[in-house]
Order: structure tokens, then C-alpha cells, then sequence
């Protein structure tokens, strides 16, 4: 989709120190772990600590995480769009071993209340009061870039002018295994910084938010594309070219900022997709883990970038050097090799 919108403000809360919106970490954080999760901020700062202990984890991490991006613009969205893959999994476990260990009796509905995927925008929506659109998308690798789509096709329908769009997941231990046991990730312990040398793609979360609007006052998101189902090279590059196309890029971009997780047969389908492009290479996927909504986190990675290239050289990949100027950033993401999507970035 050809889009016009640009990221006035944005939040971030991730295994990386990242201080909520203050801009990129002065170094990355490198664990020695077998899934990464978020450096917990104060929430208490931002939810009332009355509501905040009935919370699940994912509802905490994206109001607190939303809050920040409000308070960073300075005024309140039209609209709100949120993107999550798993939701409350934590509330959902929790529930569901209730049911088990109670045998279905006497339960505590709250735990249940909290798995609806809508919460965490109806709960941003009720503390500041916004009665506007508010939808959640929940479409697997994905959702991040429906979610940005669907703000952009408002935008261009005249129905919002300012819509915090976020993508947000947690990683339980459980789930964790239950993607390693679906090749999705590797089992037991791996500094992450070898993640890539050792094959080894480690689960990971994160809350990324962003105010899109349609008033030149940040980056400008160029193109999003979104595709599903059983991806070839073929597919993915094809995708990718409709993406720099729409930006009116002419097959050219200053970065291509990857999804590569560790996994060969994944890192291969995108490397050889990727191969005619001649830009510098970066990944970031040691940085936050590998889940649902990750490039939200690779968008909030790649408007700092934008700002500020300062911690770029470690995230590049072999054989790539650092960029000559920082305008444009293609963000390409590929989960689970059937869900792909792609994000075009310009320095406004």
C-alpha cells in the first residue's frame, strides 16, 4: 500500500534499556538467556498502582508503553489501533490452568476478562478518555503492518488525523518452549549476540507504539506491505520491489534493516531473496527475540537510526559496511516463513 503518514512520536519497552521514549540506548544489552524479555519499567508511573496489580503482563506493557507515546506527542490520539499475535498469553495460561486444577469449578473470571486481545486498547482508550475508532488486529506476523495500514487508509479517508498505532507480545516460559517445539526457536541458553553463529533464534517481547499523523513532523512511512501464506524467494522479493516502488524509491534504500532470527532454513529463504539488493544489511532480532510483532520494534529501531546511527555498526551484518548517508530504511520481517511484511522509512 502506497501510504502517507508520519511518526510524530514514539515509545518503546524491550529487553533493551530503552527508557521508554527517550531515543536509542547509549549500548545494546546482550544476555545470556533462552528468551528474552523486557527490562520492566515503573509502571506505577503511568497506570494507577490499583489497576496496574490486576493487569496481565502484555495489558501493563502496552498501556505503559502507549501512555509514553501520548505524553511524548503532548496531546491525545483520534484513534487508537493496536497489533498483538499471542494477546494476554500469560492471563490465558493462567486461566486455563485454573480450569484444570479446579476442574472447571470455581473459577475467577478475571484472568479470563484480561485474554481478550482488545484490552489493552480499550484500557489506553478508557484512561484517557478517546471515544474514537479503536480496533486491534490480530493476524500472526503480520498484525503490526495491518495495524499501520489500517491507520494510513483512515488518514487517507479523512476519518483520523492522529492514531497511536502500537504492536506489542509477551513471551511466557511455556510459549516459549511451544515455538521451539514448532521450530520456531531454539531450546536452552545462548548468548544472543551468537545467536546467528550458533543457529540458535531465541523468543523474545516488546511494546513499540508510535503517533502516526498526517502532518509532516517525523519519519515518513513510505509504503507497507503485508503478505501471507507459504512465502518463496520469488514472493518476497517480488513484495519487496512493490514496497520500494511505492516509495518511489527506484530499487535504491540507505539500509535494509532484516528479520533474520538464527535459523538457517529462514535466514537463507530471506538472504537469497534479498540477494540483488546492494544496500548495507543490519538484523535485529538479537536485540528483542523473535515474535509476532517484532517489527514494531524494527520500526522504532529504524526511526532512531534515522536520528541517530551511533549504535548502527554492531547490528550489521558480515560484509556490510556503515552507510555513507542515513534517508531511507527498508524494513524487511519475515515470521515463521509464511508471514511477511515490509515497511518503507524516509527522513522527512
Amino acid at each position: 500500500m502506497k501510504t502517507k503518514g508520519y511518526i510524530a512520536a514514539s515509545s518503546c519497552i524491550s529487553p533493551q534499556s530503552t527508557d521508554g521514549t527517550n531515543g536509542l540506548p547509549e549500548s545494546w544489552t546482550y544476555a545470556v538467556t533462552d528468551r528474552l524479555e523486557v527490562m520492566r519499567p515503573d509502571y506505577v508511573k503511568y497506570i494507577d498502582p490499583r489497576q496496574v496489580r490486576r493487569m496481565g503482563k502484555s495489558v501493563r506493557l502496552a498501556l505503559c508503553a502507549g501512555n509514553l507515546c501520548i505524553d511524548a506527542f503532548g496531546s491525545k490520539p483520534d484513534s487508537i489501533i493496536t497489533a498483538t499475535g499471542l494477546g494476554s498469553m500469560g492471563s490465558t495460561e493462567k486461566f486455563m490452568n485454573q480450569m484444570l486444577d479446579n476442574q472447571e469449578e470455581n473459577l475467577i473470571p478475571y484472568a479470563f476478562l484480561q485474554t481478550t486481545f482488545n484490552t489493552s486498547g480499550a484500557q489506553i482508550a478508557l484512561q484517557h478518555k478517546i471515544h474514537g475508532y479503536n480496533m486491534t488486529w490480530v493476524h500472526k506476523g503480520i498484525s503490526f503492518e495491518l495495524a499501520l495500514i489500517d491507520a494510513l487508509t483512515l488518514m487517507e479517508n479523512n476519518e483520523s488525523e492522529i492514531a497511536l498505532v502500537g504492536g506489542f507480545d509477551e513471551m511466557t516460559k511455556d510459549h516459549a518452549y511451544v515455538m521451539h517445539k514448532a521450530g520456531l526457536v531454539g531450546h536452552g541458553e545462548v548468548d544472543v549476540q551468537q545467536m546467528y553463529t550458533k543457529n540458535h533464534p531465541v523468543a523474545g517481547e516488546a511494546a513499540a507504539f508510535f503517533m502516526i499523523t498526517n502532518e509532516n513532523r517525523g519519519p515518513q512511512i513510505k509504503s507497507v506491505v503485508a503478505e501471507s501464506g507459504k512465502l518463496s524467494q520469488e514472493t518476497i522479493a517480488s513484495k519487496v520491489a512493490q514496497a520500494m516502488d511505492e516509495a518511489g524509491w527506484q530499487g535504491e534504500c540507505d539500509l535494509l534493516l532484516i528479520g533474520e532470527n538464527g535459523l538457517p532454513s529462514h535466514d537463507n529463504l530471506l538472504s537469497q531473496a534479498l540477494s540483488q539488493m546492494t544496500c548495507p544489511v543490519a538484523r535485529f532480532k538479537h536485540l528483542c527475540g523473535e515474535f509476532e510483532t517484532s517489527s514494531a520494534f524494527a520500526l522504532w529501531l529504524a526511526q532512531g537510526f534515522l536520528n541517530n546511527t551511533a549504535q548502527l555498526e554492531q547490528l550489521l551484518a558480515p560484509k556490510s559496511e556503515m552507510p555513507e548517508k542515513m534517508q531511507r530504511i527498508l524494513i524487511v520481517n519475515l515470521f515463521s516463513d509464511d508471514n511477511l511484511g515490509v515497511v518503507a522509512l524516509e527522513k522527512a
